[in-house]
Parts: C-alpha cells; sequence; structure tokens
C-alpha cells in the first residue's frame, strides 16, 4: 500500500488515511487509543452486515465494502473501499431528493439485529433508555430551564418498548449514493440493542436544529411514520415511542450547541412537548 494523506480526528480518537494499491485508492481507519478499537471492529462488523444482509433481501442499500483489519502495534485497524467525496456532498446538499431511500433505509434496518461489539456498551432497553435520558436531562438542567419539566413528563410517558439496530449517528452527511444504491458509513457507534425509532430520531433533530431545515425535518418524519403504518405498525404506538426518543435527542442537541444555541434548538424542543410534530 502506498499512503497518500491523512486526517486525524481528535475528537473521536483516530486517524484516517488514503490509501493506493495497485491505481486503486482505498480507505483506512486506525483507532489512536486502545479504547478506541473496540470501535473499528464494530465499524467493520456493522458495513459487513449490512452489506450482506442488502444482498440477502435484495435491497438497494449499502455500506463500505471492508478488505482487512487487524493491528499495528496496538493500534487497531481496518481498509475499506474509497468512497468519492462527490457521493457525500450530494447527499448532503440535497438530501430531499434522497429522503426517500432514507426512509426506506431505516424501515429497513428495524428488521434485521447483528450482533456487535458495541451491543454490550451502548445497550438501552426498557428502564436503561428511561434512567438515561433521565440523567442526560439532569445533567443539562441549566440550559433547560421551566422546559425541563414537561421534557421529563416526555420521557416518563414513553413505554421504551423494543430494542433495536441503530446506526446511532444518522444524519445526511453520513449518508452516499453510489452505482444507484444508498447507503451510511462510519457506524462506529451503531448497536443493536438501542430503543426504537433513535436513528429517526436523530436524523430529525439533525435536519431541524443543524441543517436548520424545520420543514425537511417535518417532512421525514411523516414520512417515517407512513412507512411504519405501511408495515402495520400502529400510528399511536409509533407516535407514543417517538415523542419520548424526539426528547431525548432535543435534549441532547441543545447540549451539543452549548452557548450557541438558537431560536430552532428552542422551537424543536417546544415541539416535541406541545406533541406539533404529529399533526
Amino acid at each position: 500500500y502506498k499512503f497518500l494523506d491523512h486526517r486525524s480526528g481528535q475528537r473521536y480518537h483516530y486517524a484516517t488515511i488514503s490509501v493506493l494499491r495497485e491505481e486503486t485508492r482505498y480507505f483506512m481507519k486506525i483507532a489512536s487509543t486502545v479504547d478506541s478499537a473496540k470501535n473499528i471492529d464494530n465499524e467493520y462488523c456493522f458495513a459487513s452486515a449490512v452489506n450482506n444482509q442488502a444482498e440477502t433481501d435484495k435491497k438497494k442499500f449499502c455500506a463500505p465494502i471492508m478488505h482487512l483489519r487487524g493491528d499495528l502495534g496496538k493500534h487497531r485497524y481496518y481498509i475499506s473501499e474509497s468512497i468519492p467525496h462527490n457521493c457525500l456532498t450530494e447527499n448532503r446538499d440535497n438530501f430531499i431528493k434522497y429522503l426517500p431511500e432514507a426512509v426506506e433505509l431505516l424501515a429497513w434496518m428495524r428488521t434485521f439485529a447483528p450482533k456487535l461489539p458495541m451491543d454490550d456498551v451502548l445497550s438501552l432497553p426498557g428502564e436503561s433508555a428511561r434512567q438515561y435520558a433521565l440523567a442526560i436531562v439532569e445533567k443539562n438542567a441549566r440550559v433547560l430551564g421551566k422546559k425541563i419539566g414537561p421534557i421529563m413528563s416526555a420521557i416518563y410517558d414513553t413505554p421504551f418498548r423494543e430494542r433495536r439496530l441503530a446506526y446511532c449517528d444518522f444524519k445526511p452527511w453520513h449518508t452516499y449514493t453510489q452505482d444507484g444504491r444508498f447507503g451510511v458509513f462510519d457506524g462506529e457507534y451503531a448497536t443493536s440493542q438501542m430503543v426504537e425509532h433513535y436513528d429517526a430520531a436523530s436524523c430529525h433533530s439533525r435536519l431541524f436544529c443543524v441543517m436548520e431545515k424545520p420543514e425537511l425535518a417535518n417532512h421525514f418524519l411523516e414520512k417515517y411514520i407512513e412507512k411504519l403504518l405501511a408495515q402495520g405498525q400502529k400510528r399511536d404506538e409509533v407516535i407514543e415511542e417517538l415523542r419520548g426518543v424526539l426528547a431525548i435527542r432535543s435534549v441532547m442537541q441543545m447540549a451539543n450547541a452549548k452557548d450557541k444555541i438558537t431560536p430552532l434548538n428552542h422551537l424543536h424542543m417546544d415541539s416535541v412537548i406541545e406533541g406539533s410534530l404529529f399533526p
């Protein structure tokens, strides 16, 4: 392999490197700490599971094809196919064009549950999910102000019935299209033990608050609900669970914004509290 360039992810403790072998470009990701080695294995396993299941189900979904993983000294790594940069920017800037594929992907991912390394770390069934959510709320009590009571009520009222496969970091700039397929990459936090609808709530909150496109966010949520109803889900149960998970994501978006909280952060939270996201 010939090393071409590299980028370090300071926040996530890894380095990414473009490598060339026999005129073909590949992507290499290396854990810079022992603690992040499991994330490397998780991303490798998640991508492989998505590709295998998509082939079995004859679905046009994908993740980067994984070629190799191993250790360089104490550093875990994998090598995968390289995704052209234009595939990523296209999906980020024109996400509305790929919204039907995103909804289909999230609905499809509910149907299988591969065993992943992060399952024992990111496991949020039932009461665990509620306690996790309440801990996030309490930690950010100062930021939430008077909204803390209604948000806690939304979480207390949510049953958190099911555990599902979740990508756990779903957003437009983590999707791509290639050869007529719609895919996701960077699944280092994926788990088969997450609460129902977490990815949909994550996408909605990011479209609403980060990309500042509330109308697109609400359109996405509407289409997601329609898809679940078409699968035989009960509307009342879908909305009941979505409200609690959206409450979690709303708090997390506000916490991540820190001193840059915008009116859209407040509008998103108010919409969750009032239930206006579900006409």
